[in-house]
């Protein structure tokens, strides 16, 4: 081999060496963000599990708070059905309604369909 030549070989070898470590770099930069990765979706996987669990909370307590409870009161007054006020009103605001003293509350609440007017009448006790 030649001088040229053997100078030649050198350059490209520590062109080689360069790209080597260049490439080792990138991989050891790569390595780190996928770590970096893996430990966020750790920590996303867990904080939409945890999410999860009080929606599951939440939706279990709105359906309780939606049952009718299991307590008497007592029949102030019966308040029949009436037209409703498009706009200033819901509809179960115009609806048969009774009101009652429940706990030392005075509440207004929706009758049952299958309730009659009849039996809500003052002093009455009701459940």
């Amino acid at each position: 081999m030649t001088e040229n030549e053997l100078a030649d070989v050198r350059s490209r070898l520590e062109h080689a060496h360069r790209q080597l470590d260049s490439l080792r770099s990138r991989h050891k930069d790569a390595q780190d963000k996928l770590q970096a990765a893996g430990r966020s979706n750790e920590r996303l996987t867990g904080m939409l599990e945890a999410t999860r669990n009080q929606i599951a909370e939440l939706r279990g307590a709105l359906e309780a708070d939606g049952q009718a409870p299991f307590t008497f009161g007592t029949i102030i007054g019966y308040r029949p059905s009436r037209d409703r006020v498009e706009g200033r009103e819901i509809e179960a605001a115009s609806g048969v309604s009774c009101d009652i003293l429940h706990g030392g509350r005075k509440m207004r609440v929706s009758v049952s369909p299958s309730s009659s007017p009849q039996s809500c009448t003052p002093d009455r006790r009701c459940c």
